[in-house]
């Protein structure tokens, strides 16, 4: 079950305020991985993030070979 939050403020600072109401509702209800949505998206895309800046740094590396093999073959 996953209960959003949603706020102008700050939003971890107002983790203590909905962890009350939850157990106000339910006191044997077990509240853990508070998160805020940067947090939560920062984690869904950084596998791809990574994958990404691998590949640019493959193709910036490949780009540099192919123009030195190109600036050998003129020479």
């Amino acid at each position: 079950m996953t209960l959003v939050v949603r706020t102008s403020g700050d939003p971890m600072s107002l983790a203590a305020a909905a962890r009350r109401q939850v157990l106000a509702v339910d006191p044997n209800q077990a509240i853990y991985n508070i998160r805020t949505m940067e947090q939560l998206m920062d984690n869904s895309v950084s596998q791809r993030r990574f994958n990404m800046l691998l590949l640019g740094i493959f193709a910036a590396v490949s780009l540099v070979l192919a123009a030195v093999g190109i600036y050998k073959a003129e020479n």
